[in-house]
């Protein structure tokens, strides 16, 4: 997996910074995120159905956190989906 970032603070001078500041904490602490939305089965009828995510985030380093989830989707579809993300 690749990531990119953008600076969304604003420069000390009117031009674009050369370097990206320093930072002095983990990329984040411990984070708990639940998630909901819907499915669409791509069907002739399109049935609809809810999708749920439960996620825990948490920094290792400055510049590194690692996430462990559980996702469901598609209850009482044709095509239901449970899972371990990370």
């Amino acid at each position: 997996m690749l990531g990119a970032g953008y600076q969304l603070d604003a420069p000390d001078t009117p031009a674009p910074r050369d370097f990206a500041l320093r930072r002095t904490q983990k990329v984040t602490n411990n984070e708990v995120t639940l998630l909901g939305s819907a499915t669409i089965l791509n069907s002739p009828e399109s049935e609809v159905s809810a999708a749920e995510a439960l996620e825990y985030r948490r920094g290792l380093t400055n510049y590194l956190d690692a996430t462990l989830g559980y996702l469901h989707e598609g209850g009482g579809l044709t095509a239901r989906r449970d899972g371990v993300t990370a």
